[in-house]
Order: C-alpha cells, then sequence, then structure tokens
C-alpha cells in the first residue's frame, strides 16, 4: 500500500467545554446540549463524555442516538425530540425522556411501562434473572416533555385546547409523568416567547415540576440570562454565534503540489484569474469531503 493522503478532522473537547461553561453562566438556567447528527459531525460519544458534568440533559433527534447514549454509558437525562409511538417499548427501556404533542404517543408510552413491567415481574418469578428484590426490575414512568408550536409551524400543539386535551390524556396515563415543556424558535422575537408563556403557564399550573424551555443558541448569545427553566443549545457548544466561542473543530489536509502561476491564468474551476504572478499549493480534498466549487475560505 502507498501512503496514505486524507483530511483529518481535529476535534478541540477542551473548547467544547469552555464553550458549554460561557454559556451556563450566560444562561443562568439549566442547560440542554444538543448532540443530535453526531454531535453535528464532531463525535457523539466523545463529545457527550467530555462535558457529561457540565450540562443537565442531553438532547438528541432520535431514540436511536439516546440508545447509543445510553451504552455509552451516559446516564444523564436524555431527551428525544422525534419520537414515534412505535419506539414507545424502547424509549421507555432505555430511560430516555421523549418529546410528545400526540395522544396516541401517550397511550403507547403508557402500555410500554406496562407490558415491560409484566415481563419483568414474570421474569423475577421464573427465576430467570438473579436478584436479591424485586425493586431491581421496577421499570420507571415514561418521561415526556410537552411539545408547543409556538409559531415555527413544525411539531407540537399549537392551541389551548390541544394543550389540554393532551393534559387530559395524560392525567389518565398513571404511567406516564410531564418532566418538562418546550418550544422552538425560528428566530429570536418576542412573539414566540410571548405564545409559549401563555400555553407553558397552562402547562405548569397542571404540572407544577415541568421544565420549561424555547431558548436557542442564538437567544443565549444574543439575550443573557433566560427567564424560563432552561435553554436548549447545540451550535454556540461547537463555537459559533458569539465572539466568546471558540469553534472546535479543524480540518486537516496535506499539500499535494505547489506551483508557480503568471498574472491572468485561471485558478481551479470558475473565472477566478491570477491578479499577479504568484504561488500557489494544491491541498488535498474535494466534494466528498463538504468542498463546494463556490464561495470563500482559507487555510492556515
Amino acid at each position: 500500500m502507498g501512503i496514505a493522503i486524507k483530511l483529518t478532522l481535529l476535534v478541540d473537547l477542551n473548547a467544547v467545554r469552555k464553550n458549554l461553561e460561557y454559556i451556563k453562566a450566560r444562561a443562568g438556567v439549566k442547560l440542554l446540549f444538543m448532540v443530535k447528527a453526531d454531535a453535528y459531525g464532531h463525535g457523539l460519544r466523545q463529545v457527550a463524555k467530555a462535558t457529561v458534568d457540565l450540562v443537565d440533559f442531553f438532547g438528541v433527534a432520535t431514540v436511536e442516538e439516546g440508545i447509543l447514549l445510553r451504552r455509552s454509558g451516559i446516564v444523564k437525562p436524555i431527551l428525544v425530540t422525534i419520537f414515534s409511538e412505535l419506539e414507545a417499548v424502547l424509549a421507555v427501556k432505555y430511560g430516555l425522556s421523549v418529546a410528545v404533542f400526540s395522544e396516541k404517543q401517550i397511550i403507547a408510552l403508557h402500555y410500554a411501562v406496562e407490558k415491560l413491567r409484566n415481563k419483568a415481574s414474570r421474569n423475577f418469578c421464573d427465576n430467570k434473572i438473579k436478584s436479591n428484590s424485586a425493586s431491581d426490575f421496577e421499570i420507571s414512568n415514561a418521561k415526556v416533555h410537552l411539545k408547543i408550536d409556538s409559531g415555527m409551524n413544525r411539531l407540537g400543539v399549537k392551541t389551548e385546547e390541544e394543550l389540554k386535551q393532551l393534559q387530559k390524556c395524560i392525567s389518565t396515563c398513571r404511567n406516564v409523568e410531564v418532566e418538562g415543556c418546550y418550544s422552538h424558535l425560528y428566530n429570536v422575537n418576542e412573539k414566540q416567547y410571548i405564545r409559549f408563556e401563555m400555553l407553558a403557564k397552562i402547562a405548569k399550573d397542571k404540572f407544577p415540576n415541568a421544565i420549561l424551555h424555547i431558548s436557542s443558541s442564538g437567544a443565549v448569545c444574543g439575550n443573557g440570562l433566560d427567564k424560563f427553566d432552561m435553554v436548549r443549545v447545540g451550535i454556540a457548544g461547537y463555537g459559533y454565534g458569539d465572539n466568546n466561542l471558540k469553534p472546535v473543530a479543524e480540518v486537516v489536509s496535506q499539500v499535494i503540489v505547489a506551483k508557480q502561476v503568471k498574472i491572468g491564468e485561471h485558478i481551479g474551476y470558475g473565472n477566478f484569474v491570477a491578479e499577479h504572478d504568484c504561488n500557489i499549493a494544491v491541498i488535498f480534498g474535494g466534494y466528498a469531503d463538504g468542498i463546494t466549487r463556490s464561495g470563500e475560505g482559507y487555510v492556515e
């Protein structure tokens, strides 16, 4: 085999920690750190393990991502933001909190808890699992975060009536408990905050221990101290959105060749023409690595 020529992604986990420390101090409330999509390409397991002591929650998109965190030894609360009722048993089994906005999601979680408790009880009675007490097989109630659509028109309930119907369903499902209530900003705006606050108050009156959260990276970096119980940040943790944050990733490549170019000659794709005689370097990397023909960049 020849010498490998490749791009290498380097992630500074200490920089992630410093970014989160800055965000926590700025927000002054609980912190949920989004690590979905392989921690935005920075490495799900590595980032989570490096920051577990700084966060109150981790956030992921799917149950599958939540399970990966659990299997990596993460015991902190994990919120799954896109949840199907077909995944209810897995969510309960791995102790994942899930976002809900429909009665069928809640009912599925209720019966998932029943199913797992019955299975654990049978295993204990049949001595298929050795244990000192039946309490070892206790299955916790399913934990949910009520999702409110405050104006983004994606997931969530939009009206007071829809929210109250959801709360009524939860009240009849004894195996489901409300851990939080949240919404999603399309940008930092007062209109959504007001809408969320109005609906969240209804949820808080019914479930006083519910953790309220709506603020994103942009909101925390722009506004500072948050008035709700928790902030939910992603991109800021990776170093973007505030001059006090440090980008945590860099890509290292190799120079393939250096050459001289004369004034008036084209360089690369498109219409870029050298304005004077210069020296250039051809660096390994292309489409497959996320490098596009257009746009400007820099190397060091």
